[in-house]
């Protein structure tokens, strides 16, 4: 039998693609049936209350442009030498 050190060990001999595959679908079930019921509840309220502040124009909306500067502005200040 495998342990977990052994099963570490092949799984990042393989290729990106495949580690991301594997780490997806572990993280995946990871997710409890307890939580879905809930989740999906609270999802969809958080959604429909999203999308009436759009609609009535109270939702702060950023262009993906002006999100994309200030990300790499972000990252450029955090890689910076100190």
């Amino acid at each position: 039998m495998s342990t977990a050190t052994d099963i570490l060990s092949q799984a990042l001999a393989l290729s990106a693609a495949e580690r991301a595959e594997i780490a997806h679908k572990l993280l995946t079930s990871l997710e409890t049936e307890s939580r879905d019921a809930d989740w999906a509840e609270a999802w969809a309220k958080e959604l429909d209350a999203r999308v009436e502040e759009v609609e009535n124009g109270t939702a702060v909306l950023y262009d993906w442009e002006e999100v994309c500067d200030k990300l790499r502005d972000s990252l450029r200040e955090k890689r910076a030498p100190q």
